[in-house]
């Protein structure tokens, strides 16, 4: 629902933080479009060593902390379940110090 009611502002070049304005007025609660980028987080599959599933799920992530951040609710990001979440999707590999 929330895509359709802004598809039509990805057509041009519409700044994130219209998009943002426009999902806030419509649905009016922030709070539930975070908790709903938390659940698309919940739902990333979990990394292997492929550089294409690596690439897609950083863009996933990148899109993800960029509409918390037009929300102005970063702190949802230094949550601690929220970086749970990532850190679960890593492989062995990529939690190597």
């Amino acid at each position: 629902m929330a895509k359709e009611a802004v598809n039509c502002l990805f057509y041009g070049e519409t700044n994130p933080e219209e998009v943002m304005r426009t999902l806030e007025a419509i649905f009016g609660r922030p709070d539930a479009l975070v908790i709903a980028e938390i659940e698309k987080l919940r739902a990333l599959p979990k990394l292997t060593d492929s550089a294409r599933d690596t690439c897609v799920v950083a863009t996933n992530v990148n899109n993800i902390v960029a509409t918390m951040k037009a929300l102005n609710k970063e702190n949802y990001l230094n949550n601690p379940a929220a970086i749970r979440i990532v850190l679960e999707k890593l492989t062995p590999s990529y939690t190597r110090a």
